[in-house]
């Protein structure tokens, strides 16, 4: 009998794990849609100070900060009363104050505690046309499009794997150009998850890109004899991905205990950006390649490739997953078109 995700327990774990970065994707969009419209409107308060190690330091402050009298260097007692335990406790006392408030700090510096009272203004980032075009555009329309349509195709082509990775793609251009200062830690404990789908969906992403440019319209030819070769970059970006989201929740929730951790270990900012930037371009190199023996018509792949791209890009985007394309079913019922070793070809 056919194994497929519709059916027993894969098709349940397949369609839970769906439902679940879809409610996180949502909290995550709607969150932040909810800060750019109070950012539009002058009610979303400015950062007025950053904390970093020797946790709790004061590592930066605004000018407001400054009149009150913090310096850099001072150790935070308490921020309206309580005392912060990682970067989520400031970002979200923050965020819970309208400009014009004030955010009381309690502060160290030479062995005595004074208390300040730091007067918070407006980010006022989209206080002109062309501020408000931009951020109607690029954080609310273009991320809630690419999300809706991200996620539809992945529910009509569930045992699809290149309608995930399509989602995966889309899912990490919903968070390109998101501006810092609206940090989802905000939000408290839910701006953890949140934190976490804005920062790793761009590993995702890189991945996905990847991943289609290998199996779209059909699987190389390159990876039929070297198959082992793309988990040689995916593995270290996995592997950055996963630390740098321990980073991410661990300062945002825990800083102090974070940092003795894993405070020593140093991994510059640039080899993440290096690995993501070789794993993206394995997308090009595998669309060129495919495209350029479309082009010049070398045999019965080539014809096939270029006869059937159009109708595997509609099969991933439009069409119902019923028998569309040639596909191979593993244990756990994905589909992927041209698994065969004839190339692909019908």
């Amino acid at each position: 009998m056919r194994n497929t995700l519709h059916a027993g327990k894969a098709g349940y774990w397949i369609h839970f794990c769906l439902s679940l970065v879809f409610v996180v994707a949502m909290f995550t969009q709607g969150a932040f849609t909810v800060d750019v419209v109070r950012d539009l409107t002058s009610d979303y308060p400015a950062p007025t100070l950053d904390l970093g190690g020797p946790w709790p330091t004061i590592m930066w402050v605004s000018p407001a900060a400054s009149a009150a009298g913090l310096r850099t260097g001072d150790r935070v007692v308490a921020i309206d009363g309580k005392a912060p335990e990682g970067r989520k406790d400031l970002r979200e006392a923050i965020r819970g104050k309208k400009p014009g408030e004030t955010l009381a700090v309690a502060a160290g510096r030479g062995g005595q505690v004074s208390g300040h009272q730091v007067r918070l203004a407006p980010i006022g980032f989209a206080g002109t046309m062309v501020g408000w075009l931009y951020a109607i555009g690029i954080w609310v329309v273009l991320p809630w499009f690419c999300l809706a349509l991200g996620f539809w195709v992945a529910a009509v082509r569930i045992r699809d794997a290149r309608a995930w990775m399509v989602l995966g793609i889309l899912a990490g251009m919903s968070q390109i150009g998101r501006p810092g200062i609206l940090d989802p830690l905000g939000w408290g404990w839910p701006g953890v998850a949140a934190k976490l789908f804005h920062e790793e969906t761009v590993f995702v992403w890189c991945g996905c890109m990847m991943l289609f440019g290998v199996y779209f319209p059909h699987r190389r030819r390159f990876d039929r004899f070297l198959p082992w070769f793309k988990w040689v970059l995916i593995v270290p970006a996995a592997a950055l991905m996963v630390w740098d989201a321990a980073q991410n929740i661990g300062y945002g929730v825990a800083f102090a205990a974070t940092d003795r951790l894993i405070g020593s270990v140093n991994i510059p900012a640039w080899a993440s950006m290096v690995v993501l930037m070789v794993v993206m371009s394995f997308f090009f190199i595998g669309l060129q390649n495919k495209l350029r023996f479309c082009r010049d018509g070398l045999g019965g792949w080539a014809h096939d490739s270029c006869s059937d791209a159009l109708e595997s890009c509609g099969g991933v985007l439009f069409i119902p997953e019923r028998g569309h394309g040639v596909h191979s079913h593993g244990a756990a019922g994905w589909e992927i078109a041209g698994e065969r070793g004839d190339g692909g070809k019908h």
